[in-house]
């Protein structure tokens, strides 16, 4: 772990990445058991190996390789293209439960609280909190609110999760974009005095590999499943 961060923060932060497995884990099997556990299995051994690389400096010297961070969000991102440019998966994705899909967002909250952690300690800049040019928590919050009212009530319509839906994935990709414009390469643009250095580090780096990506499926993955209505 980050020695940096106190140990509260960081089991904070893999207990929402463990419950962002099981509720993704719970998703798939819903739609098909086998195809769940297949999920379950190769989830698992990414989490691993690009944990375990984390844990050892793996990704702390992308200054000069930079092509090692995209072994972590890049690959799961090429997994997610390869879903949704094929028509079998695609089809499997849009049975999907929506309203699981909304509800996953809510892992958001406790991610944007340890980010701000984070960045109270110095591991990553401001810009990427809630303090800074971060509103993500704002669809962790609206999450359950509009799962519940659309689905689980059903009181509202169904074009109040197409509109969440797009305004929270704009929200993410705007994380993303800071988070990746921070990092310490040659590349960086921003928050030069304070690079992103904490989520090179294990187990910050699953935000990275396995957390971030899951919420971006999810909501590609509604652009097909509220087709449905």
């Amino acid at each position: 772990m980050n020695p940096v961060i106190p140990s509260y923060i960081d089991i904070m932060f893999l207990l929402t990445a463990i419950a962002t497995l099981l509720f993704m884990y719970s998703i798939v099997k819903q739609v098909n058991a086998r195809t769940g556990k297949i999920f379950l299995t190769i989830a698992v051994l990414w989490l691993a190996i690009s944990g375990i690389l984390a844990f050892n400096g793996f990704y702390q010297g992308i200054n000069e390789q930079p092509i090692r961070f995209f072994l972590a969000f890049p690959v799961t991102a090429v997994v997610m293209i390869i879903i949704f440019a094929n028509r079998k998966s695609r089809l499997f994705v849009a049975r999907m439960s929506a309203e699981k899909l909304i509800y996953l967002s809510i892992i958001r909250v406790p991610v944007e609280v340890v980010l701000w952690w984070y960045a109270l300690y110095g591991q990553i800049p401001e810009v990427m909190t809630f303090e800074g040019r971060n509103f993500d928590i704002i669809a962790g919050i609206t999450a359950p609110m509009v799962a519940y009212f659309c689905f689980t009530k059903g009181s509202a319509g169904i074009g109040l999760a197409r509109a969440w839906n797009v305004i929270s994935l704009l929200l993410l990709l705007n994380i993303i974009l800071h988070a990746m414009l921070a990092l310490p390469t040659p590349l960086q643009q921003i928050a030069l005095d304070r690079p992103n250095v904490g989520i090179l580090s294990f187990p910050l780096l699953w935000l990275a590999s396995f957390v971030a990506p899951a919420v971006l499926f999810s909501h590609f993955a509604n652009f097909l499943t509220l087709r449905r209505g």
